[in-house]
């Protein structure tokens, strides 16, 4: 776009000094571009007008204020003192009374601060806080750095693609000193080295030799931080391990491997070289008297975090065993997100390979209290673990530490009540053996909902029929089992046992069905019908019409006989036939059947105990279906009694159009139990909480 901002310039070199809505003029803007494309339109424009330059935008800042940590290298900001209206704003305050060094200083932009003491700046000048820029340089103690060569930006790009060939030749014009250099955010070549881009092509032989003699010759640059702290072992625990990487060698030149940074075998390599410059300095130190460094594995960047915390943040988890081996303390320490290591090793995803039971156990052994430790969000590591769905970890730390298993996280859930939001079952059922922690399951949240409750109110029935299989074996093993009785004997805040919650269920599986018919005295007496307690009433509603109208319809069949009445004796004149007769006891047993059912309502809606109430129902039930076969009974034998004499195929066909129907009511598929089970065992119910709390 050069010749075409030169073209503009050109026709309206004015239009530079013209501010937009929010202050900035064109050659404010030229500030923001990137480096170093900024330089060259800002030159352009001064070139042409050299008053833009006087132009401040809306707060107050110069052309020289918004150039700060925008100047490539040292020799760019001297050439742009040279113009005269550039070089008369050094000394220039914004509304805040900051000067051009004050922006610089703050920022610790060491090309800036050194461009401007070399060219006469004046440090006294105070800002509205009553700060003076020399204040600021000794704060940030940038004396100190500007004693060290500054790298430039070519020297940067090859020390991050790992262009050993260029730094190497560097190193021989400007001797070995050059490996003191810094960047402008104060990281050594060690930090700009350990740092490897995506698909970087390493000599791996020359790279690791590069690194090695930079150690040997200066280790103390092991120990460096820059500006957030981070030392290049931070750098170097960063590298994720999925990063793909071509890997020649001296022989090997052409065929290049391509693969992920985790196999290339490079980081192990490069994180031994940085514990024998360790070493080597830990050693200098114990001999001479100096200056006394921490060593990197200690050393806590501006997030809090340890070579080890970004390790196990980048899922560099096959170090693990070496940082720990290097200095177990840093095992032990918290970020600033109160985060111990083992936090973030629960936390890894499923995907990673290289996280092994040794590792957790490991973790866990150096530091015993971090299995109990919480972090901001009020998790434990095992609560971390179940909250990302790393089950095997959480299983692991479940068995591993047993405070941890009790210790809640800020809303009163255990491992148990997070295990129940998710898919899989296997786990639960591997932690539900061991007795330790299936004794945990009567621990309740801040609602008082114990895991059973969430599971049922969740459907989980799966989890449910766990509960169940693993009682049965259980029972048939010893005769004292009693922790699912009391599990399901528990209250929430609302009332209601898990018990309660079954009963109250309308989509309970067929599997869980079965699996309760034989555990009333666990859940209390639920509906064999399948009737939720909940839809008690709507069902006694209906019912009751449905009684009422069998009731009627049965009471008047009585009295209208088919046949007709004797006008004198009003009796019957069909009563002599069998068929007749048996159509005379099948309506008044279905009128019976149907009155009791009325009864039996009744007893419902005046009973207060739920339980009771279920076995009247079901009994109801039970009558009802009596009642309908009674009715279909009377019918087809009244059609018989009278047709029979007359049109005998008639009859035929409606007996056996009636007994189809019959048969095809009575079918367990239609129905969830046969006949005569609902009445053996509605009855025996009936008698044993209902007789006995009436009569």
């Amino acid at each position: 776009m050069s010749s075409m901002i030169n073209f503009l310039i050109e026709k309206g070199r004015c239009v530079t000094c013209w501010p937009d809505a929010n202050g900035s003029t064109p050659l404010h803007r030229a500030a923001s571009l990137s480096t170093p494309y900024n330089l060259g339109v800002v030159r352009t424009m001064l070139q042409h007008w050299p008053q833009s330059a006087e132009v401040c935008d809306a707060s107050g800042n110069t052309i020289l204020h918004l150039l700060v940590c925008r100047m490539p290298n040292y020799q760019e900001g001297k050439n742009l003192l040279k113009f005269k209206d550039i070089y008369t704003l050094r000394n220039y305050q914004n509304q805040q009374g900051n000067t051009p060094l004050h922006i610089a200083a703050r920022n610790m932009d060491i090309i800036m601060v050194r461009v401007l003491l070399e060219s006469s700046t004046k440090l006294c000048i105070k800002n509205m806080e009553g700060i003076s820029a020399a204040s600021l340089i000794q704060h940030h103690n940038l004396l100190e750095m500007l004693r060290k060569r500054k790298m430039t930006w070519d020297e940067c790009e090859a020390a991050e693609i790992a262009n050993i060939t260029f730094l190497r030749k560097r190193m021989s014009i400007l001797g070995v000193e050059f490996l003191l250099s810094q960047d402008s955010e104060r990281r050594n070549i060690l930090h700009r080295l350990l740092h490897i881009k995506d698909d970087s092509r390493i000599l791996k032989d020359d790279f690791i030799d590069f690194v090695e003699q930079v150690i040997s010759s200066f280790s103390e640059l092991v120990f460096q931080t820059d500006l957030n702290q981070d030392t290049p072992v931070h750098v170097l625990m960063r590298n994720d391990p999925t990063t793909p990487v071509q890997i020649y060698s001296y022989n090997n030149q052409h065929n290049i491997l391509s693969s992920p940074l985790s196999e290339s075998g490079i980081l192990p390599v490069l994180l031994e070289l940085c514990n024998q410059g360790i070493l080597i300095q830990q050693r200098d130190q114990a001999s001479l008297k100096g200056t006394c460094y921490d060593p990197p594995w200690l050393v806590q960047n501006v997030k809090g975090n340890t070579p080890l915390h970004e390790a196990l943040i980048a899922n560099n988890n096959g170090l693990l065993k070496r940082l720990l081996r290097y200095d177990q303390r840093s095992a032990h320490l918290i970020n600033k997100c109160d985060e111990t290591p083992l936090h973030l090793l629960a936390g890894c995803p499923l995907y990673v390979e290289s996280l092994k039971k040794e590792d957790i156990k490991l973790m866990v052994k150096v530091n015993i209290e971090a299995a109990c430790s919480i972090d901001k969000e009020g998790l434990t590591p095992l609560l971390r673990a179940f909250q990302t769905g790393n089950l095997s970890t959480a299983a692991i730390l479940c068995t591993v530490s047993s405070e941890a298993a009790q210790t809640p996280d800020a809303k009163g859930r255990t491992f148990w009540h997070l295990v129940i939001n998710h898919p899989s079952g296997y786990y639960f059922f591997r932690l539900l053996r061991d007795e330790a922690l299936r004794n945990l399951l009567k621990l309740k949240d801040k609602n008082g909902n114990t895991p059973l409750h969430l599971a049922i109110e969740g459907n989980r029935f799966d989890l449910v029929q766990v509960f169940f299989e693993t009682w049965e074996l259980e029972r048939k093993s010893s005769s004292e089992v009693k922790w699912l009785v009391d599990l399901l004997q528990l209250q929430n805040k609302a009332g209601k046992t898990p018990g309660d919650l079954i009963g109250e269920s309308s989509c309970l599986p067929p599997k869980i069905e079965r699996s309760i018919e034989d555990k009333h005295e666990l859940i209390g007496v639920r509906s064999m019908w399948g009737i939720p307690t909940t839809e008690t009433k709507t069902y006694v509603n209906t019912m009751g019409i449905i009684a009422a109208l069998l009731t009627t319809i049965t009471f008047t069949a009585a009295f209208t006989v088919p046949g007709g009445l004797i006008q004198d004796k009003g009796t019957p004149i069909l009563i002599g036939r069998a068929a007749f007769q048996v159509f005379m006891i099948s309506d008044v047993l279905a009128m019976s059947l149907s009155m009791m059912v009325l009864f039996c309502l009744l007893w419902i809606m005046a009973t207060g105990n739920s339980k009771n109430s279920v076995v009247i129902l079901d009994f109801s039930i039970s009558l009802l279906l009596a009642s309908f076969y009674a009715t279909i009974m009377t019918f087809m034998t009244g059609l018989y009694a009278t047709l029979f004499s007359v049109k005998p195929w008639i009859a035929i066909v409606t007996l056996v159009l009636c007994s189809l129907l019959s048969a095809h009511a009575s079918n367990p598929q239609i129905y969830r139990h046969q006949v005569a089970y609902s009445f053996q065992k509605s009855y025996s119910y009936f008698c044993y909480h209902v007789l006995a709390l009436h009569c």
